[in-house]
């Protein structure tokens, strides 16, 4: 498999290429960001990464969901601590973007996301704020639901992935449907 997805990734790199070559910087992007991506969840190690990194990703996947123009977004990335010396489960903050991002498009076009990191004492608390005209415990159901048959991430297991890092009550997904927000909090140490 590990062979098929370096193939995908270079044939991405070469169409990020000829677009440039086209002057057509959005497919460029939006080429180079699904290649990054891939490379990213299907390459790298499956253990730990810099936190940094995994919100970085985080980030372009909202920016080429904006991209494509499937939905009208604001991001917002607030750090207001250092990351880079706090290793995260690969692929979680990402797993859970991803879900949630998939949930919304089927109710909303008009959506703004927060992600936040921020310390306290020793602990860093990244949140994932999503605010739109959209039902959060809908959302929160069908995210929770989309699993590998889906080619998605199953959210229990990046749940179990966290707590067995960080450990129980590490993690939430929060609906407000009052205040259409979906809120995802998860601490680490």
């Amino acid at each position: 498999m590990r062979e098929s997805i370096n193939e995908i990734i270079q044939g991405l790199n070469q169409i990020s290429r000829m677009a440039v070559l086209e002057n057509a910087q959005k497919t460029e992007r939006m080429v180079s960001i699904l290649s990054k991506w891939m490379k990213y969840r299907f390459t790298e190690e499956k253990n730990m990464v810099i936190a940094r990194k995994e919100i970085l990703m985080a980030n372009m996947i909202l920016e080429s969901v904006d991209l494509g123009g499937s939905i009208d977004m604001q991001c917002e990335l607030v750090e207001e601590t250092d990351l880079n010396s706090i290793f995260l489960p690969h692929y979680s903050i990402s797993a859970y973007v991803n879900n949630i991002m998939k949930a919304l498009l089927e109710e909303t076009r008009q959506c703004k996301v927060t992600i936040r990191a921020t310390g306290e004492n020793e602990k860093v608390i990244i949140s994932l704020r999503f605010e739109g005209e959209f039902k959060p415990s809908t959302c929160k159901q069908r995210a929770s639901q989309l699993s590998e048959r889906d080619e998605y991430e199953d959210l229990e297991r990046v749940k179990e992935r966290w707590q067995e890092q960080f450990g129980e009550n590490t993690i939430e997904l929060i609906e407000n449907d009052e205040e259409k927000q979906l809120l995802v909090t998860m601490t680490c140490f």
